[in-house]
Parts: C-alpha cells; sequence; structure tokens
C-alpha cells in the first residue's frame, strides 16, 4: 500500500470537528498516520482512502441527490463505488456512484477495522 504524508493538525481538527462521534477509531488512527492510502486489501480488492483534504472536499459528494447528503464518502475503488459512513447510524458502506441509493448499497458494519477485513475476503 502506497500512504501520503501525515496530516498536518489544522487539517486534522477540521476532520474531527466536521464527523465528530461519526470517526471510527481505526479509522481516525489510520488516517493520522497516513493521511489516506492506496494499494490492494487482500490478492484482488483495490482500495483508495482518500487523504483528510480530498475528504472534506469532495463532501457532500452529490448535493442534488438527496441519499447524496446522508454519506460521508471517505475513499474508493478506484472505479465506480465509493466507501461511506452512513450518517444516520454510523454503518460504513459502498455505494456505486451511479444510481446512488439505498438499493444499490452494500453494508460493512460499524468498525473500519471489520470494513477492512471483509475487503481483504473479497
Amino acid at each position: 500500500m502506497k500512504k501520503s504524508e501525515t496530516p498536518s493538525e489544522g487539517v486534522l481538527s477540521e476532520l474531527k470537528k466536521t464527523l465528530g462521534e461519526k470517526l471510527d477509531e481505526d479509522f481516525l488512527s489510520l488516517i493520522e498516520k497516513s493521511n489516506g492510502i492506496e494499494g490492494f486489501v487482500g490478492e484482488s480488492f483495490y482500495f483508495k482512502l482518500w487523504s483528510i483534504d480530498e475528504v472534506l472536499k469532495k463532501n457532500p459528494y452529490y448535493e442534488d441527490v438527496p441519499f447524496g447528503k446522508e454519506v460521508f464518502i471517505f475513499g474508493s475503488n478506484g472505479s465506480d463505488a465509493g466507501f461511506a459512513v452512513l450518517l444516520a447510524n454510523n454503518q460504513i458502506c459502498e455505494l456505486p456512484y451511479i444510481g446512488m441509493n439505498m438499493d444499490d448499497t452494500i453494508f460493512y458494519g460499524t468498525s473500519f477495522m471489520d470494513f477492512l477485513k471483509k475487503l481483504g475476503q473479497s
């Protein structure tokens, strides 16, 4: 996996202010150390965790799509889907960029580590 430079304290504070209790401790620990990573999880699943700057700039991802305001997207599969936190219940999910809606969303639970483990098993 390739990682970015460690984030500045100001950028990290902005992320914490924006998401508050919605930040999983494992997610926070990873992004504090890496400020974004990309590469394969397991043997075949590509994952890109956006830098904090990207996360803050790209959310809400689709302001004109109702479901777009219900999620906080933090990364992608490098292709046609994003990874996000569902703001109502802290569920980590994968959702398609085109036709973004609940029907096509895959849920991974509320633990960032469980999410990464499940990606590695894909």
